[in-house]
């Protein structure tokens, strides 16, 4: 894979964010935020640091100049004085983290189009394709491309179930950028944002709104906003069966967590399931 050209902006935890040059780019960075967006390493802001960490060295074309001792200074803000000969931090995180991938790409990767990998005897990440990106997800949802080679999305613009008005910009928010995300895909047909008037009522099935629509499939959102806590609920209804094929829970800490990388995180999950 060519070395892309990329432009580093350093956050205040010294951790290298990015601006995207290439298509190579884009998708190893959606992958790197389907990752942390995984529970083992949510649940874990240290070995989100390292692996954001090594993930951006590389594609900056600095992936020879990763070291234990940059690891510590940049990702786990240590002293400049620290030794890495003294101290094993690096080495015993950065076999969590290996760890961490593992399960990940067993489980809820399993499919991904990419799969970041750190070999033993260094922490230089690798991005290795995955061949059987392109089958289904899940078995429920086997038959939905069969009838056409084109799958019908309708986003339903995710609604603030909070008393604070400002959730409201986050649900809108979050719902442009799954607009966004599953545009990306040749073989799926977004319609969105579809006002929540448009359901008989706002908890019905919207199996009839997705036969109006000629829409196969219909995601709806909640968000829940308290002190630092924000949650968001999401539902796949099947309108040819009226069932719900898929759903799931997502919470995180806003304390910990910059709010457009919590809505790029949880798009970014959402469409890769719905594109599997």
């Amino acid at each position: 894979m060519p070395q892309p050209t990329r432009k580093n902006i350093l956050s205040s935890s010294s951790v290298a964010l990015t601006v995207l040059r290439s298509e190579e780019d884009e998708l190893i960075h959606q992958e790197l935020l389907s990752v942390l967006a995984s529970s083992r390493f949510a649940s874990s802001p240290m070995l989100s640091k390292f692996l954001r960490y090594i993930v951006d060295e590389a594609l900056a074309g600095q992936g020879k100049d990763i070291s234990a001792y940059g690891i510590a200074i940049h990702a786990f803000g240590r002293p400049e004085s620290f030794d890495p000969q003294s101290d094993p931090i690096v080495r015993i995180q950065a076999g969590r983290m290996r760890r961490a991938l593992e399960r990940y790409y067993h489980t809820d990767g399993k499919l991904s189009r990419v799969k970041i990998e750190v070999p033993t005897g260094g922490y230089v990440p690798q991005f290795n394709p995955q061949q059987q990106a392109s089958q289904p997800l899940s078995d429920g949802a086997l038959d939905l491309k069969q009838a056409s080679n084109e799958l019908s999305v309708g986003i339903v613009a995710f609604k603030n179930s909070s008393a604070d008005q400002a959730s409201d910009h986050f649900a809108s928010g979050i719902t442009r950028q799954l607009l966004l995300d599953l545009s990306r895909f040749r073989n799926i047909s977004v319609v969105g944002p579809i006002d929540e008037s448009q359901l008989e009522s706002p908890s019905s099935c919207p199996s009839p709104l997705g036969k109006h629509l000629s829409i196969r499939l219909v995601l709806q959102g909640w968000v829940q906003h308290h002190g630092e806590k924000i949650r968001v609920t999401v539902n796949l209804t099947d309108t040819k069966t009226s069932t719900s094929v898929w759903g799931n829970t997502y919470d995180r800490d806003l304390s910990s967590n910059d709010l457009f990388d919590i809505q790029d995180q949880i798009s970014r999950r959402c469409a890769a399931y719905i594109a599997g």
